[in-house]
């Protein structure tokens, strides 16, 4: 078979997808290692003893996931720098900022999967943190490879979510409009609203160095703070299952302001971009359906 020609950008990115597959395909292979030995073990060990798993399996389950990250990104270059062709524009600042911040949000969620795969003791419940764990590993090999291809920064150098306040949205609050849906709960009677009890939404728009969202490592609206991510990695077995469906729920319910500020056309972030959090959007709403689910078969209320 004759070498594709070098300037054949198509071909190299059929190739990309096809290692993207099979890294995916690996990741799956490994729970499914994972579920048959919590299965097929008849004694099995404690949970501080990996539950049964041989110890090497977490690790192995990271270093794919790294390779997503890789393997993403590299694939997003190849999709961003054909913008000159008019085939997939440059990104604006929507899509700058909403990669840059979604990114952040989705590597903490991803330490808390690593955390339940570690710690926790039911297959349901590491199954869907796997899956979490690929998708959000390869989302953040696809956000880093395009502010790569547009000569971005990885960070925002500004406030977190403040590139929502440039689209017309005041301080970034999604929310603040008074609208009520899915993710924007109406007010409560007294008038305390949102996540932090004082009728706005933590997180929403851009907290300052001396705010408590930012002193307690909660950025962004839904991201657990320093002090629940140590509590989830104190805990073991069926409580660090719980525990890790509540600040999952909340955490998937927090991203979906950015992805919405996307998915509106009106914002200008290129197709591809948004095509990214719309599936985002879904995938994490199907998501969320399943941990409340969870948590309600363990008799356990979602966060406040």
């Amino acid at each position: 078979m004759e070498p594709p020609p070098s300037g054949d950008n198509g071909y190299r990115r059929r190739r990309a997808t096809i290692r993207l597959i099979v890294a995916a395909r690996a990741v799956e292979f490994a729970s499914v290692v994972i579920m048959s030995e919590d299965d097929t073990d008849p004694a099995p060990t404690a949970v501080e003893d990996h539950g049964g798993r041989p110890p090497w399996l977490g690790p192995a389950l990271i270093a794919i996931a790294a390779l997503l990250i890789g393997l993403g990104g590299g694939l997003a270059i190849g999709s961003a720098k054909s913008g000159s062709d008019g085939e997939h524009p440059h990104g604006n600042a929507t899509a700058i900022g909403f990669s840059q911040d979604m990114i952040v949000h989705h590597g903490q969620a991803v330490e808390m999967t690593q955390i339940v795969i570690k710690r926790g003791s039911d297959p349901a419940v590491r199954d869907l943190a796997v899956t979490m764990l690929t998708d959000q590993n390869r989302e953040i090999g696809q956000m880093t490879g395009w502010l790569q291809a547009w000569g971005a920064p990885l960070t925002n150098p500004g406030a977190p979510m403040s590139w929502m306040g440039q689209m017309g949205h005041g301080s970034g609050d999604h929310c603040a409009d008074g609208h009520v849906d899915e993710h924007c709960p109406a007010a409560k009677a007294d008038g305390h609203g949102g996540h932090d009890g004082t009728g706005g939404h933590a997180g929403h728009g851009a907290p300052t160095a001396a705010s408590p969202a930012a002193d307690d490592g909660a950025t962004m609206e839904g991201m657990a703070t320093k002090a629940e991510m140590a509590r989830l990695s104190s805990l073991n077995g069926p409580d660090a299952d719980t525990y890790f469906l509540q600040l999952m729920l909340r955490h998937h319910q927090g991203g979906h302001h950015m992805m919405s500020m996307v998915i509106d056309p009106a914002n200008g972030a290129p197709e591809y971009v948004r095509a990214l959090a719309e599936q985002m959007d879904k995938a994490q709403t199907a998501e969320e359906s399943t941990m409340k689910q969870m948590l309600a078969q363990r008799h356990a209320q979602p966060l406040g």
